[in-house]
């Protein structure tokens, strides 16, 4: 896991420092159609990690009460005797493994939330920069519209917008 955000960070890096994002224009219906697709998939997919960031969330707040819990039982032992207070020891190393391991899922999807957003971002640029006339025109200018709303509203947008495309 810790991997896969490494690479996703040097990936969004790598993107951003190679050459200045430039917005490109789609130049059929198509690549226009392609691009709201795409769009929706994203937008979707940002849904999903949203939910999983706040899965996380509700599970770190979890792990809080059990560690303040066991903060708050202290285990004494008898002089000589440290072996009396082997399982409270364990417990705050696997609360402490577990707090790592939900800081790492974290970061994980905080890196995807990112990269999708810079994804979605981009799309909507080319979308808004789209000319299309004829049947497509109306259409074109009502995604254009959905184009400017953030990633949520957008996704909704842009899903109603599909249903009636030409």
């Amino acid at each position: 896991m810790k991997r896969f955000a490494l690479y996703i960070i040097a990936l969004a890096l790598t993107l951003i420092c190679a050459a200045p994002a430039r917005a490109q224009a789609p130049t059929t219906t198509d690549e226009f159609k392609a691009i709201v697709l795409d769009s929706i998939r994203t937008g979707q997919a940002l849904t999903v990690v949203q939910s999983n960031i706040a899965d996380v969330t509700v599970r770190w707040n979890g792990l809080l009460q059990r560690f303040q819990a066991h903060q708050a039982n202290p285990c004494y032992y008898e002089p000589g005797h440290p072996e009396q207070c082997a399982a409270y020891d364990q417990e705050a190393k696997d609360l402490q493994d577990e707090g790592q391991r939900l800081i790492n899922e974290h970061d994980s999807y905080v890196a995807q939330m990112g990269f999708m957003r810079s994804h979605f971002s981009i799309n909507m640029a080319r979308l808004r920069l789209a000319v299309f006339f004829g049947k497509f025109g109306p259409w074109v200018e009502r995604v254009k519209g959905c184009s400017l709303l953030p990633w949520e509203t957008a996704t909704k947008c842009l899903i109603d917008a599909w249903e009636e495309h030409p």
